[in-house]
C-alpha cells in the first residue's frame, strides 16, 4: 500500500522515497510476511509457557540422603517411616506442594533405606529443592540430588505401589452419587488429602444402575492416616455428609 501526495513517480519496488511528502507503507507481501514470523513468535512463547505449566504439574523428583534411619527403641520400623517421611514432607514443603515422599520399604524389614524420593510440584521446585542439600533436618545433614538417571514410568509405579502396599484404605459414603465418577474422585482426594497422600480412589459403581455410584474405596499412605480419616466420618463434603 502506498500512501502519497501526487507528484513525482514512486521509487520502484523495494526502494524508499527520499521525498519528505510521502509516506511509504510496507507492501501487502512485507505486512504479511510480518504477521506470520510474528505469530510464529507468539506460538512459541506461548508453547514454552504451557511446556513450563506442564511440567509445574507433572512435578520434579529429588533424592535426598543422610537422615538418620535407625530405629528408636519402643517404635517399628514401620512407624519410623512414616515418621521420617512426614519429617521430610515438612523440611521440602517450601520448595512447592509436595506429592509424594517415599522411603522404599518392606513391610517385613527390620532396617530402613537411608535415601528417599521426594517429589514435588510447583515452578523452580527443582532449583529449590537442591538448595536444601546440605540442610539440617533432626541434626542431620541431608545430601539433595537428582535421580542418577531418568527414572522410569515403571519405577514410579513401583514406587506408587510400595505406598499403596502400606496405606490405609477407608470404604467411603454419602457423598452425591449423581455427580460424575471424576469429579467425585477429585473430590474425594482433596477432602481427605488433610489425613496423608491420598494414592488410590476407586469408585465402585451400583450393580442394578452402573452409572450410579454406591461406594469409594480411598486409600491413605501416611502417619496416623486412618485415625485422621475415621475423624472425617460425618463431615460436610458439598452439601452432603460423608460416612
Amino acid at each position: 500500500l502506498v500512501v502519497e501526495k501526487l507528484g513525482p513517480k514512486p521509487p520502484e519496488a523495494g526502494g524508499r522515497s527520499s521525498s519528505p511528502d510521502r509516506v511509504w507503507a510496507p507492501s501487502y507481501s512485507e505486512f504479511m510476511a510480518w504477521r506470520n514470523t510474528n505469530k510464529r513468535m507468539q506460538l512459541n512463547c506461548k508453547s514454552i509457557s504451557e511446556e513450563r505449566e506442564r511440567r509445574s504439574r507433572k512435578g520434579v523428583l529429588v533424592v535426598a540422603k543422610g537422615f538418620d534411619a535407625s530405629v528408636p527403641e519402643g517404635c517399628t520400623p514401620g512407624k519410623h517411616v512414616f515418621h521420617l517421611e512426614s519429617m521430610l514432607r515438612d523440611h521440602f514443603s517450601s520448595c512447592g506442594k509436595v506429592k509424594s515422599v517415599c522411603i522404599p520399604h518392606a513391610y517385613y524389614s527390620s532396617t530402613i533405606k537411608r535415601y528417599a524420593y521426594i517429589e514435588i510440584l510447583g515452578k523452580k521446585a527443582i532449583e529449590r529443592a537442591l538448595k536444601l542439600s546440605g540442610s539440617e533436618m533432626d541434626g542431620h545433614k541431608l545430601v539433595v540430588t537428582p535421580p542418577l538417571r531418568q527414572m522410569k514410568k515403571a519405577r514410579r509405579k513401583s514406587l506408587k505401589t510400595d505406598r499403596y502396599s502400606r496405606s490405609k484404605t477407608m470404604d467411603v459414603r454419602g457423598y452425591d452419587t449423581s455427580l460424575p465418577r471424576k469429579i467425585i474422585k477429585s473430590a474425594l482426594v482433596k477432602h481427605f488429602s488433610s489425613c496423608g497422600e491420598v494414592v488410590e480412589v476407586e469408585v465402585m459403581p451400583n450393580l442394578r444402575n452402573p452409572k450410579t455410584p454406591k461406594f469409594a474405596y480411598v486409600s491413605i499412605y501416611g502417619e496416623g492416616a486412618k485415625e485422621k480419616a475415621l475423624q472425617l466420618n460425618g463431615s460436610d463434603m458439598g452439601g452432603f455428609k460423608l460416612v
